[in-house]
Order: C-alpha cells, then sequence, then structure tokens
C-alpha cells in the first residue's frame, strides 16, 4: 500500500527532477500573488488556500494537473482552446512535453484569488501586497486620453495595486499591452474587475 503524503515538501520530493521543477515553478509563480497563500495537501494533491481553496495541481506520468474550478476554467476555456491544452469542467492539462505555461497559470491563478471572495476589509488594508502604487506614466496619459482617470480613481486601493502589479509583471511587450487592455476595458465598462463581475459600492 503506497504511503499517504502529508506535506508539500513530501509530495514534490517523490517526483522526477523534471516534474519536481515545474511543481516549484507553479509554487512560486502561485504564492507570488499574494503572502498569504499557503500551500497543503488535501485529497493527495497540494491544494493552495487564501481565505478558501483557490487551486490544486496534481503529478501524473504524463502531464501535470492545474485543478483551478469550474468557473475558473469556463472563463479561460478559449484561451486554453487557442493554446492547445486540453481541459475538463474543473481542471486542465499541463503536458510534459511542453514548455510551463507560467503566463497562462498566473492569469488563472490571479483569477481565482479574485474569486475566493473572503478576504476581510482589514487584510485589503494591509501594506502588503495592496500597498498603492503609482501609475507609469504611459498608462497615467493613456488613462486620461480615455476619460478614466477618475474611474481608476474611485476603484479600491487593492483594485489599483493589483491592477499595476499584474501590468508590471508582464515580460512581453504584448502581454502588457493586452493587461493595461483588459485594464481600461474594465474601468469603461465598470462592472467587472482582473475577469470577475464587480460592483462598486454606493455611498448613500
Amino acid at each position: 500500500m503506497k504511503e499517504k503524503v502529508c506535506e508539500y515538501a513530501d509530495y514534490i520530493a517523490a517526483q522526477d527532477e523534471e516534474t519536481w521543477a515545474r511543481l516549484e515553478a507553479i509554487d512560486k509563480t502561485v504564492k507570488g500573488l499574494s503572502n498569504r497563500i499557503t500551500v497543503k495537501i488535501s485529497w493527495s494533491m497540494p491544494t493552495y488556500v487564501l481565505r478558501g481553496v483557490i487551486l490544486q495541481v496534481c503529478a501524473f506520468k504524463r502531464h501535470i494537473g492545474l485543478y483551478p474550478g469550474a468557473e475558473a476554467v469556463e472563463a479561460f476555456k478559449e484561451r486554453l482552446g487557442r493554446e492547445g491544452y486540453a481541459y475538463s469542467k474543473g481542471g486542465v492539462r499541463l503536458p510534459l512535453d511542453r514548455a510551463l505555461p507560467l503566463a497562462l497559470i498566473e492569469d488563472v491563478a490571479r483569477f481565482t484569488v479574485a474569486a475566493d471572495g473572503r478576504e476581510t476589509n482589514a487584510e485589503r488594508r494591509a501594506p502588503a501586497p495592496w500597498a498603492e502604487k503609482p501609475l507609469p506614466d504611459g498608462l497615467r496619459s493613456r488613462l486620461a486620453a480615455e476619460g478614466l482617470t477618475e474611474a481608476y480613481r474611485l476603484r479600491p486601493r487593492y483594485q489599483r495595486a493589483e491592477y499595476i502589479s499584474w501590468i508590471e509583471r508582464a515580460v512581453r511587450s504584448e502581454t502588457k499591452e493586452r493587461r493595461e487592455a483588459q485594464m481600461i476595458d474594465e474601468l469603461r465598462g465598470g462592472g467587472a474587475y482582473m475577469g470577475r463581475a464587480y460592483k462598486a459600492r454606493v455611498n448613500n
């Protein structure tokens, strides 16, 4: 009978070198979104938790399974199809014979963090990771040209900080452009934040 794994370190230590490196890269990417994210073993697989479970991963012989839940898969299914990744209702297959799509993993994990919806107001006011970030000059000019400076200012501080951090982490120029365009579209529409429905609080 296979011994039950209880710790993340034991889980990755049981993998071959390539799978170990991929799991560590996923771990670094997910935890990089918030210093409050932790990992534990649940249902015999690494499980990432903020206030609730945000995603799980599992190593197989020929792929790594990424399990962000049905809502996230539904939100990303067109991108998954374009990039050639097989998916099911709540999971995505990341083949070991392809480069690990860290940008995709980060975006999916960011979606699940936003969807977690359980952070308290006190946590959102904490200096890390939601410290106020200045607008880059180019983006500031772009918001002004679009007439969205006030819409940006009225968003909660944690949203402003998260938007800027997300954009600044982009390595490729096209990724940065895509993220800026998404932010602008969400500010213009007013009803979304990081791909998730958002309803502004109204002060009476």
